[in-house]
């Protein structure tokens, strides 16, 4: 019998509420679409968008966009709970993202992130501070010797409007990616028949135009974009022929930058469109010595391809967050706002299952005690009856047994008094780390001594040391130990730790 672990403890988290259920929000110039996969499918729900709302990548009318987000809120299925923010992986498709890879040599320690960042602004098509930017790390060459970088850039304003469409409609964004991001890790790790040991092309097809990638060892590395609105005539309609010359056109200028820059041969190209399959494979076979693949994807459930885009960003969605080194283009203020959004949801949970857990135990014991109390009583009567003891005697008995059994009372009802919750700590904390701009990485607590330690990052050391004063002004916090030397650089913040005594 095989079990799938991994499934069962994610499953587990998400009762404990460890960690929130994510999905993933594709926002196209024409719809909304929303995955997320609960173990067993992947829930699919999607609204229409009223022409005009999204236009040439930018947001044309913000009330209709965001009735739109309300409405599809409102259908997103258990378990993402109702009340509260529900977290996604956000594809802005119909934004104007960029993305591009480069290489630098291999150095060790903080010289490769810091030459990485250099190079960042250097290739940044947009003013560096007007954008956000991300970067991952998708290959090696030459030996190990030389890095291939993913980077990729978005004008700021604009993400900064969705997010904020998103958070007043009831979502909360955790990442931002590429479109062609979500596409490469459908391919990487849904679609049949694809080895990641092997270059290959992948086309897709939808309202917008026709997005060609190529993908090698499972990773994106170079992305190309033809529009519809680029293609069609002065009445905005596209024949045949054009469409077929378009399509070759467009592959030849990718096949060519290909042989280029790599030596390994191409061989296959995986189609993502939904009834044009047969047309397109039949223009690819007459111009070019590639083997033609429509994406079918490893699972019973039916999946067309207009949510390819959102079903590859929702795989994203299921890896905890300690494990996501991806590429991210949203700020840090809205990292901050998810890692308190999620410690909110969980202690809201918690301030209620402590004392009804502790209520139940304490139930149980009671009873336990008179069950086996009475059976104690019963055996000890007989035992007195078949010796032959007089009536008192088993009179005295039960005296006796009563007493003891008042006395467990007494103890359960003092051990019941003694417990002391330790929410209202959690809810000070959680206040002192959200006024002082603090994201919370781990907190351990040692019971036995109260005494604390908390690992966090902020975005300057103004906000560690408002936060260390914080702490040593509240009565709860004693012995405040935040060596200044463990304050470290870490991209665009700085990491610390600090450790302090507690009183409950």
């Amino acid at each position: 019998m095989n079990i799938d672990v991994r499934n069962l403890t994610q499953k587990l988290f998400l009762f404990l509420r460890v960690r929130s259920p994510i999905g993933a929000l594709e926002l196209a110039d024409v719809a909304l679409r929303f995955s997320y996969f609960d173990g067993k499918l992947w829930q699919l729900k999607s609204v229409r968008l009223p022409p005009g709302t999204i236009e040439g990548g930018k947001i044309k009318n913000r009330g209709q966009l965001l009735e739109a987000l309300k409405t599809l809120r409102k259908q997103i299925p258990d378990p993402i709970p109702k009340r509260g923010r529900a977290g996604v992986i956000l594809v802005a498709s119909s934004l104007n993202l960029y993305s591009q890879v480069f290489s630098l040599p291999f150095i060790e320690g903080e010289g490769f992130d810091k030459a990485v960042e250099l190079n960042m602004q250097m290739v940044s098509p947009i003013e560096v501070g007007r954008a956000y930017s991300g970067w991952q790390v998708v290959g090696e060459e030459d030996e190990g010797l030389r890095i291939q970088v993913l980077g990729a850039f978005v004008e700021s304003a604009a993400i900064d409007e969705v997010n904020k469409a998103l958070f007043e409609a009831g979502f909360l964004g955790i990442v931002a990616e590429p479109r062609a991001l979500a596409l490469a890790r459908l391919l990487r790790e849904a679609a049949l028949g694809f080895d990641s040991k092997r270059p290959a092309l992948l086309l897709h097809l939808d309202s917008s135009g026709l997005t060609f990638l190529i993908v090698r060892g499972g990773q994106l590395y170079f992305e190309y974009s033809n529009l519809w609105r680029d293609v069609a005539d002065e009445k905005q309609q596209i024949t045949f022929p054009v469409f077929e010359a378009a399509i070759t056109r467009s592959l030849h200028q990718v096949t060519t930058f290909y042989s280029q820059h790599w030596q390994d041969q191409l061989e296959e190209i995986f189609l993502s469109a939904n009834n044009l399959i047969p047309q397109i494979t039949k223009i690819i076979n007459e111009n070019f010595p590639l083997k033609v693949k429509e994406i079918k994807l490893g699972s019973s459930q039916a999946i067309t391809p207009e949510w390819f885009v959102a079903v590859g960003a929702g795989l994203r969605g299921l890896k905890p967050r300690w494990e996501d080194k991806e590429i991210s283009l949203l700020g840090l203020s809205a990292e901050e706002e998810f890692q308190n959004e999620q410690l909110a949801h969980f202690l809201r949970f918690w301030r209620v299952a402590v004392p009804s857990v502790l209520a139940l135990f304490l139930a149980v014991f009671f009873g336990a005690d008179l069950v086996l109390t009475k059976a104690q009583e019963d055996l000890e009567a007989k035992l007195l009856l078949q010796k032959g003891g007089s009536e008192m005697e088993v009179i005295g008995a039960f005296e006796t047994q009563a007493k003891e059994f008042n006395r467990s009372v007494a103890l359960i009802r003092s051990a019941e008094s003694s417990i002391k919750h330790k929410t209202p700590l959690l809810e000070v904390l959680t206040g002192l780390v959200a006024e002082n701009g603090v994201l919370l990485r781990r907190i351990s607590f040692d019971d036995i001594n109260n005494q604390m330690v908390l690992l966090g990052v902020a975005g300057s050391e103004d906000n560690i040391k408002a936060f260390k004063k914080a702490l040593e002004t509240n009565a709860m916090f004693q012995g405040i130990d935040l060596p200044f030397t463990e304050i470290k650089k870490e991209g665009g913040g700085f990491s610390f730790s600090v450790s302090f005594g507690v009183t409950l």
